[in-house]
């Protein structure tokens, strides 16, 4: 696989994963599958768990580009129907096949059911106290939780096969529906067989992105599970990952008892073997490819790059910036986040909000800063070449300026905060007349006290003690001086005048 390659596949991968029309990523919708049989047990037996699983995520087929003429013919239950009376004409073991992943299709029903709309967990969720990122919220949301669903689920998934359908099947289980509906639908059997394609390819991928990011920087996913702690109750009506397993353990069921089903095929044994059990082979390609391509600070400009020139959408630009910070190990998940949106759209108009953009850029300068300084301070004896070359020290002087300057663009923003303050009236009459005319107009006001010097002051103290927590890597209070900064930061932004 050649670098470009990789960059291209990785890149075609976070696009797709861009479509904003799920409920659930992929990934999701097979951990919550999983999850749901652990719990009420799984209606098809071992043999046919891969096309359970794999028929869960396979209502999404043809969404490459976030929308699909055939969305409703796939995300419905006469889909399942019409893939169950197609299986009543086949032999086992693909009969039984057929019948499970009609179970799967209606796992992913199930799941969408609990997950759609404003009140889903994709689209309600909202980061870091509901902060502005510069990210399309609804499917970030669903990439991280792809990756979080997959952490969870990580001893049992990798284990598992997953037989998707093949297209000549996909296109009689299609005819079958045309009959059943009258609902015309177009067969044309390369543009079919390339939106399987595509879709096994996402599938496998953003598994096996999960995987790396699980085995890699265990650290990064602890830090985005902190913030997603609500994602089995959900953030309203408790349309979270729990009430999903409750549903699709009610209406996940095939037409006949599959428990025991066990095939004595041998011939499709081994077929099933080598075409399905994919999960480890594709993890272990990708994780030489394009995934390791992404520890490379210059392959990752250059995949960045890549996708300035070739993506279109801006809230697609933001994420495929997302999905590369979210590999690169030197960021935390808050920096990948904001980083990210800040690439694509730039800083924020609103200078306390743009205040919060710089003081993260400078976090993950000071922490590249402090590594570069202590390669160079501890610089191993064999690497003679770096005597005469002092490009490790070059790098954490460069680091050094950058950082300093990031620390001079936030005085900046302080003093620009500072000097919007009004000017104080003239006299006793002017100022009571000042306090009523505000309180009639804008109700915080009334709550604007202490002065804005006295405010800004208390944002700066915020901000070192944050820095100070940050440098001790003391994480009780790193998360006590976010919040007590935070906090400060909004204080100060209500007590502006408007």
């Amino acid at each position: 696989m050649t670098n470009r390659h990789a960059m291209k596949v990785l890149l075609v991968v976070l696009v797709t994963a861009a479509a904003p029309t799920l409920a659930w990523g992929p990934v999701s919708h097979i951990a919550l599958t999983y999850e749901a049989g652990v719990k009420s047990g799984f209606p098809v037996s071992q043999d046919l768990v891969g096309a359970y699983l794999a028929g869960s995520t396979e209502p999404d087929v043809g969404l490459d580009d976030g929308k699909s003429e055939d969305y409703g013919t796939y995300h419905s239950e006469n889909f399942a129907k019409a893939m169950e009376n197609i299986a009543q004409s086949k032999k086992s073991p693909d009969r039984e096949i057929l019948l499970a992943r009609a179970a799967g299709i209606r796992s992913h029903l199930a799941g969408d059911s609990a997950a759609h709309g404003k009140t889903g967990y994709a689209e309600a969720k909202k980061m870091f106290h509901g902060n502005p990122t510069g990210l399309p919220n609804h499917t970030t949301n669903e990439l991280v939780v792809d990756m979080i669903m997959y952490d969870r689920n990580k001893d049992a998934l990798k284990k598992q096969s997953l037989n998707f359908i093949d297209v000549d099947t996909l296109i009689e289980v299609r005819k079958e529906f045309t009959r059943i509906t009258g609902h015309e639908l177009a067969n044309n059997r390369e543009q079919l067989k390339k939106e399987l394609l595509n879709h096994k390819a996402l599938v496998l991928t953003e598994l096996s992105i999960a995987h790396h990011l699980s085995t890699s920087d265990p650290m990064k996913l602890s830090q985005m599970k902190e913030e997603y702690s609500d994602l089995n109750e959900g953030t309203t009506d408790g349309n979270g990952a729990n009430k999903a397993i409750e549903r699709i353990s009610e209406q996940a069921k095939p037409c006949e008892d599959l428990s025991n089903f066990k095939t004595t095929n041998k011939g499709f044994k081994i077929r099933n073997y080598l075409e399905n059990s994919l999960l480890a082979k594709s993890m272990q390609a990708l994780e030489r490819g394009s995934l390791k391509l992404t520890k490379s600070a210059v392959i990752r400009d250059s995949l960045q790059n890549f996708a300035s020139g070739k993506v279109e959408a801006p809230r697609n630009k933001a994420f495929v910036n997302f999905g590369v910070n979210l590999l690169n190990k030197n960021l935390t998940f808050k920096q990948a986040v904001f980083l990210a949106g800040k690439a694509t759209s730039g800083y924020p108009d609103d200078a306390a909000q743009k205040l919060a953009y710089l003081e993260i850029e400078a976090e993950a300068l000071k922490a590249q800063r402090d590594k570069a300084l202590a390669d160079y301070n501890n610089r191993p004896w064999w690497k003679f070449w770096l005597i005469f070359t002092q490009s490790d020290k070059q790098k954490y002087e460069q680091l050094e300026l950058q950082y300093q300057a990031k620390l001079r663009e936030i005085e900046q923003v302080y003093s620009q905060i500072a000097s919007t303050r009004a000017d104080p009236p003239d006299s006793d009459a002017d100022y009571a007349a000042a306090v009523v005319e505000c309180t009639t107009t804008n109700t915080i006001c009334s709550n604007a006290e202490p002065g804005l010097e006295e405010l800004q002051a208390a944002v700066e103290a915020a901000y070192k003690k944050y820095v100070a927590a940050s440098d001790a890597q003391d994480q009780a209070k790193i998360k006590e001086a976010e919040q007590e900064l935070l906090e400060s930061r909004e204080k100060l932004k209500a007590a502006m005048p408007q």
